[in-house]
């Protein structure tokens, strides 16, 4: 009788979904093993034709979040073998280790080293100056904050910061000469590693990717198979991590694995028989959007709940703040499409589900956590921007500057509309050549042809279009309002049609800007002062602390 031994050898803790394989491609065996527990498959008899004769060899294939397959062969003798999967090998810091199961890290490796003070010699492309804001939601605000982080490691290159977040709602918010301005969901309550690594690709997009991961990184592994949809992954892990019965016990010591497992138990189509439990955890960690989020999503399951209390759900969800996973904001969308009374809807919930998209359109990763691009919790983007904290242009730094881009609302959106209490700026989208080419006749008088495939430059447009036209103040980037475009391209609003174009250069000096200056602080707490633009750009300012700088 043949019996095969697997282990995980990690930095830190960590499952792992894995299959394995004959010679001749029969898969044998599947399951999960973790790095506190080894798994023993037998494989006697397994493959077809061979009863009675033993294996020589076996291909043990586990599959990473990100994608990455690792692959290891045992040699078999007649009583069987064993196999270690070394995920962590491919890191070149031990500290560094945990971020090895999300993001390949072999770029960094293979890097050479200088002798005299062993950091590295990486030749990577241009980082320039990087920069971050913490937000904090309470009261159903979102409040800049001065962030501290715990401790800084680093290469040149490389960091990794940690957090210790208290119990609320958080988004910290990262941005540079090289990295597009994004705000990324922080797990409440737990102590959050931040990396930042060199990207593997060349030229274009972010100079670093950015990775977040608690302590104890197992759940953060299950939500991210199933944000990739990778569902057969997610419930192996799940079965072997105990989640069903652990969430039960461990949701006062870790509320965060508990919704983890929510989702997984949701997904598998189990959560139903949990129902006094999604309501105890609701009860005792009001603050989670997710709890709600998911209590909505059950409900929808359920014969006998009227669709009031299903949309009075989803509007308590959005009261507490954005979501910690990315895949809650997905469900969110999901439940409140499923809603949706079309053009019967009432306004409100039809601005809420306009914010959700806004939220969901302007994602910028497929990781675990909720990340997204944006100027503020109030005002994401469906383009990236880049630069520093007072200053962001459409390009990295490093690119210099390109024509200007027309931007325009979806036709008949509102400028703002509401998710909870928070008033969310709708973002601006960029206008296609196609668009352009399929619209007004005057138009296509320009004086070369136009790629349906690119987004409309100045330059494509005549002098006649351009004659009617005002700075627009207030933007991450310098707009211009269009007033005499076709309506096809123009939104209808009752303040009139208007296109806007942001142009693709750095922008001038600013004067530094001062938060007392943007926020009128009285002596009385309340009313609080309004949070528009002018006073997103000051927060921002006021609180950002320089996270790496290539020039010092």
């Amino acid at each position: 009788m043949q019996h095969l031994r697997v282990s995980v050898r990690a930095g830190s803790p960590l499952a792992l979904p894995i299959e394995i394989y004959t010679p001749k491609g029969s898969l044998i065996g599947s399951g999960a093993v973790s790095f506190r527990r080894d798994k023993v498959f037998d494989l006697s008899g397994r493959e077809k034709g061979r009863a009675g004769r033993p294996l020589e060899r076996v291909y043990v294939f586990a599959k990473l979040p990100g994608g990455a397959t690792i692959q290891q062969v045992a040699e078999l003798d007649a009583n069987g073998g064993e196999v270690v999967l070394n995920v962590a090998e491919s890191s070149p810091y031990e500290w560094l280790e945990w971020v090895t199961p999300f993001r390949s890290l072999h770029h960094l490796s293979d890097e050479q080293r200088n002798e005299s003070d062993g950091l590295s010699t990486r030749s990577s492309r241009k980082i320039g100056k990087v920069w971050a804001t913490l937000w904090d939601f309470q009261e159903q605000r979102w409040e800049a904050r001065d962030v501290r982080f715990e401790s800084r490691r680093g290469d040149r290159g490389i960091r990794q910061l940690t957090i210790d977040v208290p119990r609320r709602p958080h988004l910290l918010q990262l941005g540079g000469e090289e990295l597009a301005w994004r705000l990324v969901s922080l797990p409440p309550g737990e102590r959050v590693n931040i990396a930042l690594t060199p990207s593997r690709q060349e030229g274009a997009g972010d100079a670093l990717d950015i990775t977040v991961g608690r302590e104890y990184p197992e759940n953060e592994l299950v939500m991210f198979y199933l944000s990739r949809g990778s569902i057969p992954e997610a419930a192996r892990l799940a079965e072997l991590m105990d989640i069903a019965d652990r969430m039960l016990y461990e949701k006062f010591d870790d509320p965060i694995s508990a919704v983890a497992g929510g989702y997984v138990l949701l997904k598998i189509n189990q959560l139903e028989r949990r129902k006094s439990w999604l309501t105890n955890l609701e009860h005792h960690f009001p603050h989670i959007a997710d709890v709600k989020i998911l209590k909505a999503a059950l409900a929808r399951e359920q014969d006998g709940v009227r669709e009031n209390d299903i949309r009075q759900m989803l509007f308590d969800a959005m009261d507490v703040g954005l979501p910690i996973f990315s895949l809650g904001m997905t469900l969110l969308l999901d439940s409140m499409a499923a809603m949706h009374r079309g053009a019967d809807e009432k306004v409100k919930f039809h601005r809420a589900y306009l914010a959700v998209q806004a939220y969901v359109r302007a994602r910028c990763s497929k990781g675990v956590y909720l990340a997204f691009y944006g100027k503020s919790p109030a005002e994401p983007l469906w383009s990236p921007i880049y630069g520093t904290e007072r200053a962001a242009a459409a390009t990295p730094v490093s690119q210099g500057s390109s024509p200007p881009v027309f931007m325009r609302r979806p036709k008949g959106s509102p400028r703002s509309v509401r998710y909870g209490a928070t008033s969310v700026t709708l973002p601006l989208a960029p206008v296609s050549g196609q668009m352009f080419e399929t619209s007004h006749e005057r138009l296509k008088t320009q004086r070369r042809p136009i790629a349906a495939d690119r987004w409309l430059s100045l330059l494509d447009l005549p002098q006649s279009v351009l004659e009617h036209a005002k700075l627009i103040r207030g933007g991450a980037l310098p707009s211009v309002e269009i007033q005499s475009l076709p309506d096809y391209l123009a939104v209808q609003e009752d303040a009139g049609s208007a296109i806007f174009f942001a142009p693709h250069m750095q922008q001038q000096k600013k004067q530094p800007i001062r938060l007392e200056s943007a926020i009128e602080i009285g002596h009385a707490p309340n009313p609080k002062p309004k949070q528009n633009a002018k006073y997103w750009q000051a927060a921002r300012i006021f609180h950002s602390v320089s996270v790496m700088d290539e020039d010092e």
